[in-house]
């Protein structure tokens, strides 16, 4: 019987070393993890920040582009305008032209008489009275206003968005300016390229750290509790032990 009791002593003290030995390793990689996850939490506010300015130069970038663009479309827009009115002023005047021609042919028609004179000009002589043109319509000159008005608002317009487009540019360029990255490149593309992978890098980098991060608290609740379980474990073995040396 002592015997007995002196085996299952030592048995007891075999299987709390066993799980001293397990519950050392479980310590052991919750502190390694702990570890990782307080080294995130330092390197996390410097990588938010860097994540931050790439972000800023990314967004400072695509405007400066776009306001370019527009810009340039606000211009192409402002010829076109300029050109649609050149255009409406020719056909205007070329109505204006028209509109005296068919005058002079109606007064040709209606009052000239041989051997009287002309209301217009006093001569009796009537060689090569004036003929109305041909198939043109009444309201060809008031058609003709209303098309060059239509074209000088337009040209407005287009003048108040060129300006619009021009100011947002400055305060792009403006933008851009603060980043400190030197004067603008006229081919923005590259640099567009650059930023979008320098803020994807960023990205990359703060991601696994927020999530490293965000596990210290309970990770280390944890080290916590396998501590003072392996403390246990040891307070245990310790008991075991003095009872197997009694035995």
């Amino acid at each position: 019987e002592h015997r007995e009791a002196a085996d299952s002593a030592k048995q007891a003290v075999a299987e709390a070393g066993a799980a001293i030995t397990e519950g050392e390793g479980n310590l052991a990689t919750l502190e390694q993890e702990l570890k990782v996850a307080l080294a995130a939490q330092a390197e996390l506010p410097a990588a938010t920040e860097a994540l931050g300015k790439t972000a800023s130069a990314r967004t400072a970038v695509d405007e400066l582009k776009s306001a370019r663009q527009t810009v340039g479309g606000a211009e192409r827009s402002l010829r076109s305008a300029e050109q649609d009115r050149s255009g409406a002023e020719e056909a205007s005047e070329d109505e204006r032209d028209k509109e005296t021609l068919d005058l002079a042919g109606r007064l040709a028609r209606d009052s000239l008489v041989e051997g009287e004179p002309c209301p217009v000009c006093g001569s009796e002589d009537h060689p090569a009275p004036a003929a109305s043109p041909k198939r043109r319509k009444a309201t060809a000159l008031e058609d003709a206003e209303v098309a060059l008005s239509e074209t000088v608002e337009a040209e407005g317009i287009a003048k108040g968005d060129l300006r619009g487009a021009r100011r947002a540019l400055t305060k792009a360029e403006n933008g851009f300016g603060r980043l400190e990255m030197g004067e603008p490149p006229g081919d923005l593309v590259p640099l567009v390229k650059e930023v979008a992978a320098q803020q994807k890098e960023a990205e990359s980098r703060v991601g696994p750290l927020r999530k490293s991060a965000g596990t210290a608290a309970g990770l280390g609740k944890q080290v916590d509790t396998a501590r003072k379980g392996l403390q246990d474990l040891r307070d245990q073995r310790a008991e075991e032990e003095a009872e197997a040396t009694n035995n």
